[in-house]
């Protein structure tokens, strides 16, 4: 097992041929601070207002909902924001060339409680001296294979990778790796490529369809996937029709702790949603399954798209631009929503530049030159023991 593990070390750090760059393109400083800051208003105000619904809806989904400000005090920490909470520093102290040893050096430092599933496994196997990717091998984990951590604690590689989703999926690829693997891995690469992509396009539906290239075709993730495109094209009225058709194929197996009955249900929510944030995040909670995940999720992509200047007040006036950190040791109690946002920007000027890209003046204001690239097809994980994958009716 260890000569296998060492290979998908490898395979982790480089999954794909070297990005070949599309174009050149521009992003002023301004808007890619403003996209950036307003996906972690997004991520925060979804969070906060998902947490009740947390599995609440599972069988069928939930009953209308309006908005209600019940985060007034803040938001606070949860391992929807959390996790990407210490990536954030450790890229900081570390570097974008972060390894696993560095990587589990950081999480034994600041991760340890209120995880959960593959993410407490992984905690644990690492105070056992394993290191990753091996703390996220179906051997070793059994969640591993089917938890939806894939999703939720990857946002922020999109974030740091404006236009450029390669290397978006590249940063995901390696860090899910440190808790999943398999089709949970998959949900990596197709947040990663929503969110880098989010940059330069508004359109959810054109959004999806890109990022719904990047799975491989014989992967439960794209059929989930593909099938909402097709139930929503088919119902494009009626979510709970497209809900309905969802839950009777997959959630027989793909259990609602998932990555692909999430991934799928958070696409619908995003679908559904048609761009506008406050319809989206209410149908990820209706949607149900984990909820709270999927209206962070959502909520982050639809504040990217429309940076924190034009998201609606009474969702961002609540968090009075306050993270609270009540969850993650040896980090700040409390920071400030914009200074998060700063802090990402620069790890994102990093990786500009160590892309190709630069900053340079333009009539006094600063902007990026981004070497746009194209998602590539990610790579599926062999099928090991422990593995339950399975694409229904296939």
């Amino acid at each position: 097992m260890r000569t296998f593990l060492a290979a998908l070390g490898l395979a982790v750090l480089a999954p794909a041929a070297p990005a070949q760059p599309v174009e050149k393109t521009t992003l002023p400083a301004a808007v890619y601070y403003d996209k950036v800051h307003g996906a972690w208003l997004g991520e925060c105000a979804g969070n906060m207002f998902g947490l009740p619904y947390e599995m609440k809806f599972i069988e069928e989904p939930g009953p209308d909902i309006e908005f209600r400000p019940d985060y007034a005090d803040g938001a606070r920490s949860d391992d929807d924001t959390d996790i990407e909470y210490v990536y954030l520093h450790a890229l900081e102290e570390h570097g974008i060339g972060l390894t696993y040893a560095q990587v589990a050096e950081e999480w034994k430092s600041h991760i340890n409680r209120r995880v959960w599933v593959a993410n407490k496994r992984a905690r644990e196997l690492m105070d056992e001296g394993v290191l990753p990717p091996e703390t996220g091998h179906p051997s070793r984990n059994e969640k591993a294979w089917f938890n939806l951590s894939g999703q939720f604690t990857q946002e922020l590689w999109g974030m740091i990778c404006p236009g450029m989703p390669a290397t978006a999926q590249r940063f995901g690829d390696k860090f899910a790796h440190v808790v999943v693997y398999g089709e949970s891995v998959l949900a990596a690469h197709y947040f990663g490529v929503l969110y880098a992509e989010g940059f330069f396009e508004s359109d959810v539906a054109a959004l999806v369809n890109t990022a719904l290239s990047a799975l491989p075709p014989e992967s439960a993730f794209h059929h989930a996937v593909a099938d909402v495109v097709r139930w929503h094209r088919e119902h494009p009225g009626d979510w709970r029709a497209a809900r309905k058709l969802l839950h009777d194929k997959y959630a027989a197996h793909w259990n609602k702790n998932s990555s692909v009955l999430n991934g799928a249900a958070c696409t619908m929510a995003l679908l559904y949603g048609g761009g506008d944030f406050e319809r989206t995040i209410l149908l990820a909670c209706m949607i149900g399954y984990d909820a709270d995940c999927n209206a962070a999720t959502a909520g982050g992509l639809l504040g990217l798209i429309h940076g924190a200047s034009r998201l609606p007040e009474k969702w961002t006036a609540p968090l009075k631009d306050t993270y609270r950190n009540v969850t993650r040791d040896g980090l700040p109690d409390q920071e400030r929503i914009s200074d998060i946002a700063h802090r990402i920007v620069a790890i994102g000027e990093q990786v500009i530049e160590a892309n190709g890209g630069y900053v340079r003046d333009r009539d006094g204001d600063e902007e990026y030159v981004i070497l746009r690239q194209r998602p590539f097809v990610a790579p599926l994980d062999p099928k090991v023991e422990g593995d339950g994958r399975r694409v229904p009716g296939a």
